[in-house]
């Protein structure tokens, strides 16, 4: 009866494995046709498939899918119709979660406080909101609770090192579709941006993936040829948005990174730093002058810029205005803003005839929120920090705050706090800031119930 009992285990383990397989395999397939062909029915059948699986799996697997579909979530996102195949597969997601959770859940109470407090203050602007906003309002709401209930959750733990390589997956499935696009529907090459929808936000994602193999590698105190492979690749794909913001933030980091390397008594870093030059160029050398063709666009970008504004991309004009507008703000306005949902209507700055955001996550947060919300925010956001720290007892590092340090200075060019899927970025960022392989939570999930 025992070795019945575990053939069957072993076969149920079998079938699992290889659903998972082929589902991700179709998945990839059918986006790739609909990369190829922009046929709109291949994105409804694989939008069919994604509840399905969604439906039929374990809500851990749907988990783990959510990371892998993050960085290509902008192709289920119909601009014109005002449709979102992503809106819909994330809620299913958070649906089955909280029916397979359903009086399981062990939330922290601070964070469930916090969380009804900023939904609460987020709802004090509602009265100026149109039936769209409301919509978008709610969404926004009940994803934000996603992202987060995944730390807050005490009796919920996540394999760190599974959700980064379906991360990194997702990158690679995301560059592979927007090169599909650029090859069959002979597009002009100048900035890419995979299937993100930005350049900016898929160099943010690649960059995070990169800091995110580093930390693990540092924390194992092991160093892995494939990870070095991902790492110097992705980060290749990261030249390839030709974004000033990867390009400084980058840069930045990894001369920190090394000084660090030098400065530590640890051979684990030097050995990693000489790993990655190593790896870079037995991979950068048989591709040259493709990519030295990628250093001189990046070089035009910054030499051929005259201004301020265009070597920001206007983006210092847009902050230039939404603050004015703001000092000039009356003081209820300035204390409690006008709403996450509501402002870019509410203040209505325009660039060549379309409203345009300001840009800049830390202003975007005032504009929204006042001081009043900004501050009650950054102690959410702070809370959540703490509650990963008293589950896990992991124990940051230098090295594990990198990916929040690229994110903080990213914030300063990319306006955030409306879009759900910065909040899953965050939550990746948070788990990555307490992992730690000594926790026997982080390696052995399994042990935990999670039924």
């Amino acid at each position: 009866m025992i070795i019945r009992n575990k053939e069957l285990k072993i076969n149920k383990k079998t079938f699992s494995i290889i659903a998972n397989i082929l589902f991700y395999m179709a998945t990839i397939f059918l986006l790739a046709l609909n990369a190829s062909n922009e046929e709109n029915i291949f994105l409804v059948i694989v939008a069919i498939l994604l509840s399905i699986y969604i439906l039929c799996f374990n809500y851990m697997k749907n988990i783990y899918l959510i990371f892998f579909l993050l960085p290509s979530l902008d192709i289920f996102i119909s601009y014109e119709k005002g449709f979102s195949y992503a809106t819909i597969i994330l809620l299913l997601s958070f649906l089955k979660f909280s029916i397979s959770r359903f009086n399981k859940l062990k939330i922290n109470r601070n964070f469930l406080v916090m969380y009804l407090l900023l939904i609460g203050y987020e709802l004090l602007h509602m009265v100026n909101y149109s039936s769209s906003e409301v919509i978008s309002l709610v969404r926004w709401a009940i994803l934000i609770l996603y992202a987060f209930i995944l730390i807050a959750d005490n009796d919920i733990v996540l394999d760190f090192k599974k959700i980064t390589i379906s991360f990194v997956l997702g990158i690679f499935n995301s560059a592979m579709l927007g090169l599909i696009s650029l090859l069959q529907n002979h597009k002009d090459y100048y900035r890419f941006e995979g299937a993100s929808g930005d350049p900016n936000g898929f160099g943010m994602s690649v960059l995070l993936a990169i800091l995110f193999l580093i930390n693990i590698q540092v924390k194992e105190n092991k160093i892995k040829t494939n990870y070095i492979v991902l790492i110097v690749t992705m980060y290749i794909l990261g030249l390839m948005t030709l974004s000033r913001s990867f390009i400084i933030v980058s840069s930045g980091v990894f001369i920190i990174y090394l000084i660090y390397s030098l400065l530590s008594s640890k051979k684990i870093y030097k050995k990693f730093s000489l790993s990655i030059i190593g790896m870079s160029t037995l991979i950068a050398l048989p591709f040259i002058n493709e990519i030295l063709n990628i250093i001189r666009s990046i070089y035009n970008r910054f030499a051929l810029s005259n201004s301020i504004s265009e070597l920001s991309g206007s983006r210092s004009l847009v902050v230039e205005l939404y603050w004015n507008k703001f000092s000039e703000a009356s003081l209820l306005q300035i204390l409690f803003g006008e709403g996450v949902m509501g402002y870019l209507n509410n203040y209505n700055i325009k660039l060549q005839g379309a409203i345009v955001g300001p840009h800049n996550s830390y202003l975007e947060m005032m504009i929204s929120w006042g001081i009043i919300g900004s501050v009650l925010f950054v102690i959410f956001i702070c809370l959540i920090f703490r509650v990963e720290k008293m589950k896990f007892k992991g124990r940051v590092t230098f090295i594990s705050l990198l990916p929040l340090l690229s994110f903080l200075f990213y914030l300063l060019s990319l306006q955030s706090l409306a879009k759900y899927n910065t909040y899953f970025y965050l939550a990746l960022i948070i788990m990555n800031s307490y992992f730690s392989i000594k926790n026997k939570k982080y390696n052995n999930p399994q042990k935990v119930k999670v039924s």
